[in-house]
């Protein structure tokens, strides 16, 4: 068991790793393509603690892509962050008291 939780997109060669790798309070969203032996760092900071700032995740339980490849992110801060396909600093839209799932709309609402 490698204690990874991982989103993989319906057709996708590569799926986005939401804890882990190997430790779900790492506090980071990584990239894991099919096949790599190494990870590139999507979201969070590699502090191992939580983080506020827009660059910082505390706890990450939910995730969604857009069709751009934008990433959305729930995490232990009550707050869903958007980042910005290439971007590793966040945006907050949205300050739910904790969210358990991320849907997006065929509009891209939440």
């Amino acid at each position: 068991m490698n204690h990874r939780i991982q989103f993989w997109p319906n057709g996708a060669s590569s799926g986005v790793t939401i804890a882990g790798p190997g430790d779900f309070y790492a506090h980071i969203i990584v990239r894991w393509p099919l096949g790599a032996s190494t990870w590139t760092l999507v979201a969070g900071t590699l502090t191992g603690m939580c983080g506020y700032p827009p660059t910082g995740l505390c706890m990450p339980g939910a995730i969604t892509l857009d069709p751009m490849d934008n990433l959305y992110v729930a995490d232990g801060n009550g707050r869903i962050q958007l980042f910005l396909a290439g971007s590793n600093s966040g945006t907050v839209i949205a300050m739910p008291s904790f969210s358990y799932g991320i849907a997006l709309d065929n509009e891209l609402n939440l």
